[in-house]
């Protein structure tokens, strides 16, 4: 038996759909239905489907449920109360072409939109008249339950900082087509404080498509992505670019324990980390899945006058498939204490260095690394050669020799001023460490006893063939 709805049950039910919320009325669904399936599956996802395809672009109507019977009607920001009465003169292509794009109609009128149940276009924010535009439509959403603030196709001035909030996101139209403008030279860009969230934690947040950019200039800055206090769960990253920053780009504090986060691009330019730790620095000694598909960064030395390392670890699991290097980009990774990388393809290809990095990889201590490849292409400046690939290294911290190191083959066009790896401190036998590679390619530098803790596997098992 097919349930029977009012026009206005109707017109929620394609709308909740369109949004991607439940339908209202899915919890009445089993006394008004003797069929399968909820009463917004029944009735709106083929016609909110058909539509989607049939009406791709904006149409000339913003339509809005009201909280008692009626439906309003609207255009260019001027509403009108239709009673219920007069909803059938309204067409189903009218109400979900409108619920459809009028989210997207404001932001092509360089409008700040926060998406969210209770919310409508005419609470989208004017950039021009606020200083924190995209915190205000954060706390907006956030105050709904949840949802996504839409950047709209320009670039946004915002004061800073902006903090992340529980189930909410912010999506732009392409990271080239919506850009935030940090203006404050001090203040960070996104932070992740579980504080200002009034928990423990900042859970489900979502980025993507658009620019983070700093204040750029000759000063130090705040930095552009910030986990400062609590946890951070489920965080996920789509297509970020990263511009203007004097500082770490990427930065979890200590004590501070973001897990199951997923970045899938980030792209930094024009910044400068010489001075600081790392572009990416994870100085917490927990943090178990952070994953990062592809970072492309071409930093600059301008401001510091160094190289900048790329990523910083003390603590925590990061695993990152692809890194992209150019630029100023020195040291590739630095790795103490509790840290326990995965690195499985780096493309090393600086243009810009001011110093010849000692080696690539720093890897202290007896904490697992696995280092798939390192590729160098070539070099612009006699800089551009390391003088090894691996360090590996005693831990002072927690004073351990090293161990459980996996590194990878080398595959430079030039080798390296000195060699491939180079051990200065003798590796824990019981812990192994393993290079892909000849053991000719190892300079053993400490005074110690030899443990044999290194193995080469270049001339390792049964040659056949």
């Amino acid at each position: 038996m097919t349930p029977k709805l009012s026009k206005r049950e109707y017109l929620a039910g394609v709308l909740a759909l369109v949004q991607g919320s439940p339908h209202p009325l899915d919890s009445e669904a089993d006394s008004r239905s003797d069929s399968t399936g909820s009463i917004g599956e029944i009735y709106a996802e083929p016609d909110a489907q058909r539509l989607r395809e049939k009406h791709p672009r904006p149409g000339d109507f913003d339509v809005g449920l009201t909280d008692r019977d009626g439906i309003l009607l609207g255009a260019n920001g001027e509403w009108t109360g239709v009673s219920d009465g007069d909803v059938k003169s309204l067409t189903e292509s009218d109400v979900v072409n409108s619920a459809l794009h009028a989210p997207y109609t404001a932001q092509s009128d360089n409008l700040v939109v926060p998406v969210a149940s209770g919310l409508s276009p005419s609470d989208a924010i004017d950039p021009t008249k606020s200083k924190r535009p995209v915190q205000q439509a954060m706390n907006m959403v956030h105050e709904q339950g949840g949802g996504r603030v839409m950047l709209p196709p320009t670039k946004i001035r915002e004061k800073g900082p902006i903090y992340a909030k529980s189930g909410c996101g912010i999506i732009g139209l392409g990271a080239e087509t919506s850009k935030i403008r940090i203006t404050n030279t001090e203040t960070d860009g996104v932070v992740f404080d579980a504080e200002r969230n009034g928990s423990d934690h900042v859970r489900q947040f979502e980025m993507d498509g658009f620019a983070l950019n700093g204040p750029a200039g000759k000063k130090s800055t705040g930095v552009a992505i910030h986990h400062v206090n609590g946890d951070t769960e489920r965080l996920t990253v789509g297509h970020l670019v990263l511009w203007g920053w004097n500082n770490s780009v990427y930065r979890v504090e200590r004590n501070v324990g973001p897990f199951e986060t997923f970045h899938q691009m980030l792209t930094v330019y024009g910044s400068d980390a010489g001075n600081h730790g790392a572009l990416f620095e994870f100085n917490s000694y927990y943090g178990p899945a952070q994953y990062f598909a592809t970072i492309a960064a071409y930093p600059k030395a301008s401001t510091s006058g160094r190289n900048s390392t790329v990523i910083r670890t003390r603590g925590g699991t990061q695993v990152f498939e692809n890194l992209n290097l150019g630029g100023s980009s020195g040291q590739i990774l630095r790795q103490e204490r509790d840290g326990k990388p995965i690195i499985n393809t780096c493309n090393w290809e600086p243009t810009r260095l001011v110093a010849t990095p000692p080696a690539l990889m720093r890897l202290e201590g007896e904490m697992p690394v696995s280092i798939g490849q390192v590729r160098q292409v070539d070099t612009e400046t006699s800089f551009n050669t390391p003088e090894y690939v691996y360090e590996v290294a005693y831990d002072v911290w927690n004073g351990h020799r090293p161990g459980r190191k996996m590194m990878g083959p080398y595959l430079g066009q030039e080798p390296p001023n000195e060699n491939i790896v180079k051990l200065t401190s003798p590796n824990q036998p019981l812990k192994p460490s393993f290079y892909w590679g000849p053991a000719k390619d190892i300079d053993v530098v400490h005074s110690g006893t030899n443990t044999s803790g290194l193995r080469a596997l270049g001339s390792a098992g049964t040659g056949v063939g």
